[in-house]
């Protein structure tokens, strides 16, 4: 009896371990992503699976549509200005966390950034990511160059970032989006300080650091 209810106990953990990113998908909490039912997210698995284009009605009299799905990541277009991404990140061999980004583009891009365990539970997401420092978005960080470049446009507004995960690596591209808050007199300014490809983070030892 003992024995049969340690397979058991096994066999669940092991169908825990190896759950895709369109099962997590599917299995999502309607508070996370309210305009589309567990039925509406199975069905866009489906027809991406069937090489159809994964796109359904939400509850927002609009539609969704699944833009790309790896065994371990998806992406959606949430909106015509909304998207969401998700990507299954190995803790150990037999642990994973969920990384969710959600993205809305009034005019100027902005990413939120989120973790969850394999049951849908928040977790701290200082101890999995942190928002790379200002001087990780600039060619050159001496002060005389930041100095002039202030004189066109405020630092603070740099905290206006895109985050995109990749579909088949586990990484992510955090783009600062501030040129497309600014005037166009400050974009030029901006461009000349700003990198073009933004900071690259690498998913390693649990966490995501930034890649030299």
């Amino acid at each position: 009896m003992r024995l049969h209810l340690a397979i058991i106990m096994i066999m669940a953990a092991v169908a825990t371990h190896a759950q895709t990113a369109a099962q997590l998908f599917v299995n999502m909490p309607d508070r996370l992503f309210p305009a589309l039912t567990a039925v509406n997210r199975a069905d866009m698995i489906d027809f991406i699976d069937n090489g159809m284009r994964a796109v359904v009605s939400n509850a927002m009299d609009s539609t969704a549509e699944m833009t790309a799905k790896t065994d371990d990541y998806i992406a959606v277009k949430t909106s015509a200005m909304g998207s969401m991404q998700m990507k299954v990140l190995p803790l150990n061999d037999s642990t994973s966390v969920i990384c969710l980004v959600r993205t809305v583009c009034p005019g100027a891009c902005m990413s939120s950034v989120r973790f969850f365990d394999t049951g849908w539970h928040l977790l701290p997401c200082g101890q999995y990511f942190t928002m790379p420092r200002t001087s990780e978005f600039l060619l050159r960080s001496d002060l005389a160059f930041m100095t002039d470049s202030v004189g066109h446009s405020s630092l603070a507004d740099i905290e206006l970032h895109r985050i995109d995960l990749a579909p088949d690596t586990p990484t992510m591209t955090i783009t600062s989006t501030i040129c497309d808050y600014a005037t166009r007199e400050e974009a030029v300014t901006l461009r000349r300080w700003l990198k073009p490809d933004g900071v690259k983070m690498q998913w390693q030892n649990g966490r995501f650091a930034i890649v030299k």
